[in-house]
């Protein structure tokens, strides 16, 4: 499956707190379509979850 990217990252922005469905690879060279507010919010919970984790 790696060798199918040729290195390219299809993930935009910080793949730690992306959505599962930005992981998608397409299978040709169709544009990638633009990211979906429920991609955010799962974003955004991730970050708050790290926030609010007492250490």
């Amino acid at each position: 499956m790696c060798s199918e990217l040729a290195g390219t990252s299809y993930i935009r922005g910080n793949v730690r707190w992306a959505a599962p469905e930005l992981f998608e690879v397409p299978e040709n060279e169709d544009p990638l379509p633009p990211p979906k507010p429920a991609s955010d919010i799962y974003s955004f919970g991730c970050i708050m979850l790290q926030v609010n984790h007492p250490t």
